[in-house]
């Protein structure tokens, strides 16, 4: 189970599933993709999860202030004083609520912004849960760890300093200078034309460009299959932009960059208003 069970109104999905992004990176688990297993029922599935979790946090907008499972998801946070409430919008929290210390993320837009509030959010969260399993690349915010350096004063540079600095820059003349003259008259290649060949026709639909990246992507070839994939996600194909998504998120094909993960995660809820 989750250690996270993140409340929020259907209306304010795709801020779910950014703030979800966010904590998830940082080692977290978070359940908020209310996708119910076949055989169960809605509320089997919210009530088993909601008492498995460590911690509540629940988005207060407009929209999930006046929803009763929302509220009654809040009110068993509050029970159980794991509750985080983080606030999206400029509304008044429902009364029985506003004694809890509240997040305010209300001008907070995207994944990789930062946020004067997140320091506040994130000692609260190791409060409960003890601290996260860092990802490799360590949290997305250098902010949440950050510690006052202590600054010394150095000594002033040798006299002989001088020598070595003037011997390292006639060293680095002599070696930087001869590629310089290959990058200005590059010899010729052949292997220029055999790289273009690998690209998705300009002529072909988002529809081809994806069964071609997902039938490579199936083949386990992650870094042909996200050529042709971010080619279809280009073109706005919702498969294709979900595959992109997961190949950023888990390094597969390319490096792993959450930054990315983001924008194309905004691009799809941009292409689900309209």
């Amino acid at each position: 189970m989750a250690d996270i069970f993140l409340s929020y109104a259907s209306s304010n999905r795709t801020n779910a599933e950014t703030l979800a992004i966010v904590i998830q990176k940082l080692g977290w688990t978070v359940w908020w993709d209310r996708q119910i297993p076949i055989g169960l029922t809605y509320d089997e599935v919210i009530e088993k999860n909601l008492k498995a979790a460590k911690c509540v946090i629940v988005l207060w907008t407009k929209a999930s202030a006046a929803s009763d499972w929302v509220k009654n998801e809040a009110s068993e946070g509050a029970k159980r004083k794991i509750l985080i409430p983080i606030l999206l919008e400029n509304i008044e929290i429902p009364l029985e609520f506003r004694r809890n210390q509240t997040a305010k993320l209300i001008d907070w837009r995207s994944a990789t912004q930062y946020h004067p509030e997140f320091p506040k959010l994130y000692t609260r969260l190791t409060e409960l849960l003890g601290h996260p399993r860092y990802s490799p690349e360590g949290p997305p915010f250098k902010e949440f760890n950050h510690q006052p350096s202590i600054v010394i004063e150095a000594p002033p540079p040798p006299p002989w300093r001088k020598f070595f600095i003037v011997a390292a820059v006639i060293l680095s003349l002599v070696v930087i200078v001869p590629p310089l003259v290959n990058i200005v008259n590059p010899p010729p290649t052949t292997s220029s034309s055999a790289q273009i060949d690998e690209l998705p026709p300009l002529n072909m639909s988002a529809e081809q460009s994806y069964q071609k990246g997902k039938q490579l992507f199936d083949s386990k070839k992650y870094k042909e299959a996200f050529i042709w994939l971010e080619a279809a996600a280009h073109q706005d194909h919702i498969g294709a932009i979900n595959k992109v998504i997961e190949m950023y998120s888990d390094g597969k094909g390319v490096d792993e960059n959450y930054g990315k993960v983001a924008e194309w995660v905004e691009k799809k809820s941009f292409l689900h208003k309209e």
